[in-house]
């Protein structure tokens, strides 16, 4: 198969048309000249799109018929001699010329050199001449139009990467950035080419603060790709710090030189935020086991002597030498009681009383309360209008509240200015992630110092439980561990941002809910204890805690059977379930846990009443079971007045259902 200069086939069978003819523009302002031209042209089998004598028509035509080459006589008469014309063609539409020329001065050359032409056929010239320069012309302009192509789509390729792009030559020196390397370092590729890749790519070790050999040094230096140590960091242009990795690897020729470096780097800083807000959650978690675990624990001792202190006190007058010292006794554990109380906060312990809330509202009257005791901090607030309601335990979210504004003056020793907000956050995939939550609407309050702030080190560890940077005995650590589970267990989040002498800034996060307000009351204050009837079956695998509870039945009034496990207790209830009216069930003991035990009870008695016990706050299986209205919860460790009151009400509460003491 062989190809004829129209750009046909030649096969067996005749030709085949697989390309147009080139199609090439006359401008020759002798009309005699032009015509010849034009036959000639013809009779190679090219196309001729026009026959011009001007460079105006030159132009004109050039842009609408778009010829694949022009035929340009140097010297036209009119405004626009053939040089000018050529050029903006060239210029323009990238229109391969070749120059007719008769004679020309030095002058005229010089010009139509700076045209870039694709060949000069001097007249009068010979058909075999002109034949060779067309097609030398035509082979070039299909040549460059390919490299353009390939330019532009490498051009494309590199802006579209998502990556930063640096390429060097073989002495180090920048060729090219692309636009995101260009964003990153602050510097533009006419600006950066020929300078030292140092120069431009300026990078520090984060932790050390000290230079970082660029790893285009290494490339040339050892001919392998190398990629970035850890915590190393990128200075832009205009100081600022940005986290990133990268790699670099040799460009070689075909024989096997190296040419120059390719870098590909990017910015790392939220990836490393994601990570160390991931081994932080992660870190919290397992120190929340711990925590609750542990508080579990000392609510069960806190129990045992909590009762018999009840017990001491409920048979003693006011003027036994004894009472004054019990009354303290019972006080101190009551202050156990609370630190525990932190701590199963820090553990997500669970929440007592969820209601929807207007925070507006909550926020605002607890900003006031604070403002009343801590006169020389100045108060700035501002509540968005239309803020979403939040489905929270008020009285868990008052204790955060108040723990960060109290934390705030604390950080202002002299006085300053508490500023806090409430505003609608839509939280997006990435923005949730970041924060270890579920995308969605959240209501965001900010509470913000102009305090002492902490340093780096600080911030990282103020969540956890018993650190703290106050003097000894003047702080637990409990107060922000405990905010900390308390927002995490409202499946939101609570975040700091702060630096040394510029304050702190605390977001909470809390996801918004469509449901109304409604009022939620105090639990009803129990009065003078009064003598119950009926018969309680009380269930724990602790024996201090069977003796102390029964102890405490008993002078309530109630008959008392003991279960010291789970087996014991379904063995008991087999046989008494139609006298017992109430059962006190531990929550978390060893066999058959006490969620078991109340499912087979339940089958067999589907009206029984539970009163529910544990060393952990009320969440999840317990948190369900009270849930129906028929039962209730007391946390340990509990005083005898308030298990008195509770067991009352369960015992002579109506067949409604109605629930009590939530």
């Amino acid at each position: 198969m062989t190809m004829d200069p129209m750009g046909s086939e030649r096969t067996g069978s005749g030709r085949r048309n697989v390309m147009k003819k080139p199609c090439i523009l006359i401008v020759e302002d002798e009309a005699i000249v032009a015509e010849d031209i034009r036959i000639t042209l013809e009779s190679f089998g090219y196309s001729v799109c026009g026959v011009v004598s001007s460079g105006e028509e030159a132009i004109i035509h050039a842009e609408a018929d778009r010829p694949d080459l022009v035929l340009m006589d140097i010297m036209l008469k009119g405004e626009i001699d053939g040089v000018e014309a050529a050029g903006r063609i060239r210029t323009r539409l990238q229109i391969p010329v070749v120059y007719l020329t008769a004679y020309t001065d030095d002058k005229t050359l010089e010009r139509a050199k700076i045209t870039e032409p694709f060949g000069y056929i001097i007249k009068p010239f010979e058909e075999r001449e002109l034949h060779t320069i067309i097609e030398m012309a035509l082979y070039k302009a299909r040549m460059e139009k390919k490299l353009r192509d390939r330019e532009e789509w490498f051009s494309t390729t590199l802006k579209s990467i998502g990556d930063a792009v640096i390429a060097t030559d073989s002495e180090g020196k920048v060729v090219l950035l692309n636009p995101v390397a260009e964003g990153l370092t602050g510097w533009d590729t006419e600006e950066a080419r020929g300078r030292p890749v140092e120069e431009v790519f300026h990078i520090i070790n984060e932790n050390t603060r000290k230079p970082v050999e660029s790893p285009v040094t290494r490339v040339l230096r050892e001919g392998v790709v190398v990629g970035l140590a850890n915590h190393t960091s990128l200075i832009s242009r205009n100081g600022k710090e940005i986290c990133i990795d990268d790699s670099g690897a040799p460009i070689r020729d075909s024989s096997g030189n190296i040419m120059g470096v390719v870098m590909v780097f990017r910015d790392i800083t939220e990836k490393k935020n994601l990570q160390a807000r991931l081994e932080q959650a992660q870190r919290m978690e397992a120190i929340g086991t711990l925590a609750g675990g542990i508080a579990h624990d000392f609510n069960n001792f806190l129990q045992g002597l909590r009762g018999y202190v009840s017990i001491m006190l409920s048979d003693m007058d006011a003027d036994h030498p004894h009472y004054e010292k019990l009354k303290c006794m019972d006080e101190q554990i009551e202050h156990c009681a609370m630190l525990t109380a932190q701590l199963l906060g820090f553990a997500r312990g669970g929440r007592y009383r969820v209601e929807s809330c207007d925070i507006n509202l909550l926020v605002r009257r607890n900003l006031e309360m604070f403002s009343h005791t801590h006169r020389e901090i100045m108060v700035r607030s501002e509540f968005s209008d239309g803020l979403w309601f939040a489905e929270v335990d008020r009285g868990q979210i008052e204790q955060v509240l108040m723990n960060l504004f109290v934390n705030a003056s604390q950080a202002m020793p002299g006085g300053g200015e508490l500023r806090v907000e409430t505003a609608n956050r839509i939280l997006n995939r990435d923005e949730a992630g970041l924060y270890g939550v579920e995308p969605g609407k959240y209501v965001r309050i900010t509470i913000a110092d102009n305090g002492t702030g902490m340093d780096e080190e600080t911030r990282k560890r103020i969540f956890e439980p018993f650190f703290t940077t106050k003097e000894m005995g003047r702080g637990t650590g409990l107060g922000l561990a405990s905010a900390y589970g308390i927002i995490r267990n409202h499946q939101g989040a609570i975040d700091v941002k702060s630096k040394p002498g510029s304050g702190s800034i605390f977001e909470i996060y809390l996801p918004a809910t469509d449901k109304t307000p409604v009022a939620v009351g105090d639990l009803p204050a129990g009065e003078d204890m009064e003598k119950g009837r009926g018969t309680v079956l009380l269930v724990d695998d602790e024996d201090v805690l069977l003796q102390v509870g029964k102890e405490m039945l008993t002078l309530m009034g109630y008959e008392v059977l003991l279960a010291p496990n789970g087996k014991e207790a379904l063995r008991i209830f087999e046989t008494e379930r139609e006298n017992i009216d109430l059962v006190v069930l531990d929550m978390v003991m060893p066999g058959i846990s006490g969620k078991d035990v109340y499912d087979r009870m339940i089958r067999i008695r589907p009206d029984l009443k539970v009163l529910f016990s544990s060393g952990y706050a009320l969440e999840g299986e317990a948190a369900e079971l009270v849930g129906n209205g028929r039962n209730d919860f007391i946390q340990k460790p509990f005083s005898m007045k308030e298990f008195s009151d509770r067991v009352r009400r369960l015992i002579n509460q109506g067949a409604d259902g109605r629930a009590v003491g939530l």
